[in-house]
């Protein structure tokens, strides 16, 4: 059984993940301090690190967590649609996450995390998940069998770095933004 002190010390845990996750949406990897996070939550640093030992190591939860959520989405897709179907699910869900977090950089995080075991291990399941997704559409013959699975992750994950806010700003609504891109994507792909 979970004590009271326990379940206390896991809420405090996910606050400061989640005021992480907020910090660099908006600030960057590199502008947001341990001090920062510490503020946002409303502790102390002591009380922070009693937590996480390093930026790094709360980052790496960050991303591992995006990443799981990620594989995730792939996953909760109805699988009694079509893998064409399913994908433009997973697109439509994805981008329309990426758009609305905001002017975030955290696809700029420093190699020493993008190295780290447990981030490696959550990138490798979000990528296999995809792959066979992937995979499946063109066995249905619904992406090109010319182009290699890898080729095809690599240009969905460059769809993810486009400039959201921007494009935003310039009077494009997210749904717009979610459509467009997800009809470019299939146009792209499609056998």
């Amino acid at each position: 059984m979970v004590t009271l002190k326990e379940k206390q010390f896991q809420v405090r845990e996910e606050t400061i993940v989640e005021a992480m996750y907020r910090l660099m949406a908006t600030k960057g990897y590199a502008a947001t301090s341990m001090d920062d996070v510490a503020t946002e939550v409303g502790i102390s640093k002591a009380t922070l690190y009693l937590h996480f030992k390093s930026k790094k190591e709360l980052v790496l939860k960050v991303i591992v967590q995006q990443l799981e959520a990620a594989e995730a989405g792939i996953h909760s897709v109805d699988p009694g649609l079509s893998a064409g179907e399913r994908l433009r699910q997973v697109l439509e869900n994805g981008i329309r996450r990426r758009v609305t977090m905001g002017a975030t950089q955290i696809d700029e995080v420093p190699y020493e995390i993008k190295s780290e075991p447990a981030f490696l291990k959550a990138e490798r399941r979000a990528a296999k998940s995809l792959d066979a997704l992937i995979r499946e559409m063109q066995r249905e013959g619904g992406i090109r069998a010319d182009v290699s699975p890898a080729l095809i992750q690599e240009f969905l994950h460059g769809i993810f770095s486009i400039n959201f806010e921007r494009l935003i700003k310039e009077g494009a609504s997210v749904e717009e933004l979610v459509a467009q891109l997800v009809d470019i994507i299939m146009r792209a792909i499609r056998a």
